[in-house]
Parts: C-alpha cells; sequence; structure tokens
C-alpha cells in the first residue's frame, strides 16, 4: 500500500499586515495579494544544530529585508532533524541518525509569529502559505492520495524505490502537502531520503535564479550562502563598531520565533512532571557533549561534569530562601555518551566520568534520584536536579496529550519527531527560567542569553567558567557574538578582568 502519514496540526490564524482584522482558521485557505514571496532553497534547506539553523534563518530574514521582500513561502521553510533509524530506540547508548526536513509549521508558532511581523515597527516578513498566482517554480499535489494522478504515482514510485516502506519519517507525506521546487524533484528526493551524496559540496541556486513566485535564496557549498551571509555580516559588524543587533532584525527573529502550542505544552509538563516550579528553578547549560571537547571553542570550557555542579553548589548557597527549588540540566546523554571514537577517544575516560555524575543526580527517565546539591546553605541543600529534552519527548509521544482541543497520540504518525524538537523543548524552558547559566563558546547558551535579554530577563543570565566560578555574562546579560573563538589565554584574561569575578573558589575545584 501507500506509505502516507500525517502529521497532526494544530488551527492556526494568519494575519496579514494589508488587514490586520482579516483572519483565516484554516492556515491553508490563506492568500496574499503581493505577487512576490522567498522561499528557502532545498537542497539544502536549514542545516547544523538548531542555533545554527536559527542563524541561517535569520540570514533568510535579512536577504529578504535587504530585497524589500515582505513575505516568506512557508511550504518551503524546510528545517532539519535527525531520526533514529529505528523509530523505538530509547536506550541511552549513540543510536543512529538520519537527517530529515521537517516543515516550520510542524514546530514553529506560525500564529505567533505573523502576529509579531504584523506590529508597528517590526523588521519581519509575514509567512504565508498561498501564493495568489500561480508558482512558476514551486510544484504542489493537490491530488496527494488520488492513483489517477501520475506525478503523485511517480512521487509514490520514486520515494518507495529510495527509502521503502519502513521509513521513519514520512517522506512522501511533506512533498505531498508542501510540494516542492519544479526543476529539482529528483535532487529533493535524493536530499529527503538520504540519497544525495556530498550534499555540502552542491549547489543549485543557479537552477531557480529567473524563480519569481516565489524567488529563492540558500543553499551554497560548504557552510552554505546562509551561514556566509551571517559571518560576513557580523565582521562588518565588528568592524564598524556596531551594536550585535542592527536594525534589531536578530532580536525580532529571537522574540517571534516560539515552539508552537504542542511543544510548548510539552516542555511545561515535563517540569511540572519533575516538581519544578514554572516560574522559579534554575536551568543550567552543561556543554560536556564529546564532540564539544574536539571543538576549538571546547577549550575555553569546564568539561568536567563535577566540577560544574560544585560551581553550581556555591551559587546557589547566595540565594535567598524562597528562590528557586530546583535545577534543569539543558544537554544531550547521547552526546555526552558518544561513540567513543578518534577523535572523541582521548576524552572517553571524563565522558564516562561526567555519566556517572549525572546519574547519580538523574536518573535515565529524567527524574531526579534522591541526591541533593551539598549547597552552603538549606536552599542549596534542598534543590533537585532533572532533565527534559528527549525525556519529555518520550513522555508525549507515549501518553495522550491534549492540547487546544486536539488529542496528540503516539499513533499519530510519527513516533521521534527528532533532535530539533527535543532542542526545541529544551531552548523553551531555558528561556524561561527564573536564572539560566551557560557557558561562554556555546552558540546555544549564545542563543538562550540573547533570547532572555531581548524578553527583559538579562540581568539572570550567568555563565560558568574554567576557574571555579559562575559569573554574570558581561554587558548586562547580552554577550559578545557568537563568532569565533578567542583562544584559551584571551578568555582567562577576559573572565579574570571581570570586577564580579569570585576569587573565592568552591572546594575541591581546580582552577
Amino acid at each position: 500500500g501507500e506509505f502516507i502519514m500525517s502529521f497532526p496540526i494544530e488551527n492556526q490564524t494568519f494575519t496579514t499586515k494589508k488587514n490586520p482584522e482579516t483572519t483565516h482558521q484554516d492556515h491553508t485557505s490563506l492568500s496574499v495579494d503581493t505577487p512576490i514571496a522567498l522561499g528557502l532553497l532545498y537542497p539544502t534547506g536549514l542545516l547544523g544544530g538548531y542555533r545554527n539553523q536559527v542563524i541561517r534563518f535569520i540570514s533568510l530574514i535579512q536577504y529578504a529585508k535587504s530585497r524589500n521582500i515582505s513575505q516568506l513561502f512557508l511550504p518551503s521553510l524546510w528545517w532539519t532533524t535527525q531520526v533514529p533509524t529505528d523509530p523505538g530506540e530509547t536506550s541511552d547508548s549513540a543510536p543512529v541518525l538520519q537527517s530529515y526536513p521537517i516543515p516550520m509549521e510542524r514546530v514553529f508558532d506560525i500564529d505567533y509569529w505573523n502576529s509579531f511581523a504584523s506590529r508597528p515597527g517590526s523588521t519581519l516578513p509575514i509567512v504565508v502559505n498561498y501564493l495568489n498566482s500561480p508558482s512558476d517554480c514551486w510544484t504542489t499535489l493537490h491530488a496527494k492520495s488520488s492513483t489517477n494522478d501520475p506525478t503523485g504515482n511517480a512521487l509514490r514510485s520514486f520515494v518507495n524505490q529510495k527509502e521503502g516502506a519502513t521509513s521513519p519519517w514520512p517522506v512522501e507525506s511533506i512533498l505531498s502537502q508542501n510540494g516542492y521546487i519544479s526543476d529539482l524533484f529528483n535532487e529533493t528526493v535524493a536530499m529527503i531520503t538520504n540519497s544525495l551524496v556530498n550534499v555540502r559540496r552542491r549547489d543549485y541556486l543557479s537552477k531557480v535564479e529567473s524563480c519569481r513566485n516565489p524567488a529563492f535564496y540558500g543553499g551554497g557549498t560548504h557552510g552554505g550562502r546562509l551561514w556566509k551571509d551571517a559571518m560576513v555580516l557580523e565582521k562588518k559588524r565588528r568592524q564598524q563598531g556596531q551594536p550585535s543587533d542592527v536594525p534589531g532584525v536578530e532580536s525580532h527573529v529571537l522574540m517571534a520565533l516560539r515552539p508552537s502550542s504542542r511543544w510548548r505544552q510539552v516542555a511545561e509538563h515535563c517540569l511540572a512532571r519533575r516538581s519544578l516550579d514554572p516560574d522559579n528553578y534554575i536551568a543550567l547549560h552543561a556543554r560536556i557533549e564529546l564532540e564539544m571537547m574536539t571543538h576549538p571553542c571546547g577549550q575555553n570550557m569546564e568539561r568536567n561534569l563535577k566540577r560544574i555542579i560544585e560551581q553550581l553548589e556555591a551559587f546557589v548557597s547566595t540565594q535567598e530562601p524562597g528562590g528557586p527549588n530546583g535545577v534543569l540540566l539543558v544537554l544531550s546523554r547521547k552526546g555526552i555518551k558518544g561513540k567513543g571514537e578518534n577523535p572523541h577517544s582521548r576524552f572517553s575516560a571524563l565522558a564516562e566520568e561526567n555519566m556517572i555524575t549525572l546519574n547519580s543526580y538523574v536518573n535515565e527517565t529524567g527524574y531526579s534520584t534522591e541526591k541533593r546539591l551539598n549547597g552552603r546553605s538549606p536552599v542549596g541543600a534542598a534543590m533537585h536536579m532533572v532533565e527534559c529534552g528527549s525525556f519529555a519527548l518520550q513522555e508525549h509521544y507515549r501518553d495522550t496529550l491534549t492540547v487546544g482541543g486536539n488529542e496528540f497520540k503516539a499513533q499519530d504518525g510519527i513516533q521521534n519527531h527528532g533532535t530539533l524538537v527535543e532542542a526545541v523543548v529544551n531552548f523553551h524552558n531555558a528561556v524561561n527560567a527564573a536564572i539560566f547559566i551557560g557557558v561562554k563558546g556555546s552558540s546555544y547558551s549564545s542563543h538562550v542569553w540573547k533570547t532572555r535579554y531581548f524578553l527583559g530577563k538579562g540581568g539572570s543570565n550567568y555563565q560558568y567558567t574554567k576557574f571555579g566560578a559562575i559569573i554574570p555574562v558581561e554587558n548586562e546579560g547580552m554577550p559578545d557574538s557568537h563568532t569565533v573563538c578567542k583562544t584559551a589565554k584571551a578568555n582567562d584574561e577576559r573572565i579574570q578582568r571581570n570586577p564580579k569575578y569570585i576569587n573565592e573558589k568552591p572546594e575541591g575545584v581546580a582552577r
């Protein structure tokens, strides 16, 4: 039979800038008047981890703004998630992951984005699902399941040939529901089924340069055109001494890009189940995954989880009674354990030690053990640590959860939405924490710090260090732009010059 799997979509209301009073209860019925919109070139869509995809997405917005394009074409906005090849994978060992596209509306709140984009002074384009006239370059399969539709039959035949009926991801459904660039059908299916080799060496922009409804941008070799644009813009800002957010595009994207109600509900349920006060907890981003230990940025980070927790214990001892009641650890267990292969093998012993430390505070379902922080005050001694991320999603897939009148079950067609949604859930909880503690050199921490700063929470942004102390993030909580990592020596000198540097080190913590 046909291999068709469907995503559940909550009802969304789209509002255009032209007539803010006009709303549409079903996003698939939206039409627009402006004849030009910008689509994201696929292959390759947005690549990388969550933060790096956000950086690329910001570049796409910057490109649209520089050309006075006021609309983004939603069916083309494909992010990337990684999914276990075995959908039932639940062990903490490193699974075999495959990258798949995930449409933006399956992850983020499009209504909220368009509401923000419609505000006076917003620098964001609205997101539209339909063009006001037939596209010159985008193909949509309206008869998705019709056996008499020759294009649909060709699609099904090609996908089944490439993927087979055991795919953990609904590749046919995505193409059927969203469509594809007409001249890139074969390349799109090859990319979506992980059959396109040397992805980072391919560039298809020349094939869509004549497209106008919508126009397309993205792609490129190596890091890609969007990534290079972001680095060029940041270099220009630094040379001109401009603030890190001119003229407001980045701040607006970070504030407007919030998870859909489904994933917000998952994030909040995870906190409640683990007895964290949703308005009063600490989020700690411990960047101790194996791949970061070999990354240039990792040389400036404390890699030992026990020492990070010792810094945390000293920090919470300064909190007043009635302060945060627990700690949410933001990390990847699978990333910590890793594959233990070169170039990571030299850190295998430390990774094993970190897992032992982690498991002493948090069990393998994300709930706290009986162990508490040994803080220097009753506040610290009473605090427990928990995890969400993949655990929150596993619970969600297993249980029936009612959100906005719609039921989402494990039988909704997708057993695992992959790493992107896990990161989005963790990110949402990190942004909403009373206190967030990250680490310099991590793009994820930088992303959280910036978002919190733009939301007025910069005063509670902190960082752990290699010197045995947690200190405030400089510039009232607004970090330097994450571009290249400073040398360890330069970072050491910067922290030691910080007037808020805590010279007293916790017991047992090496400088």
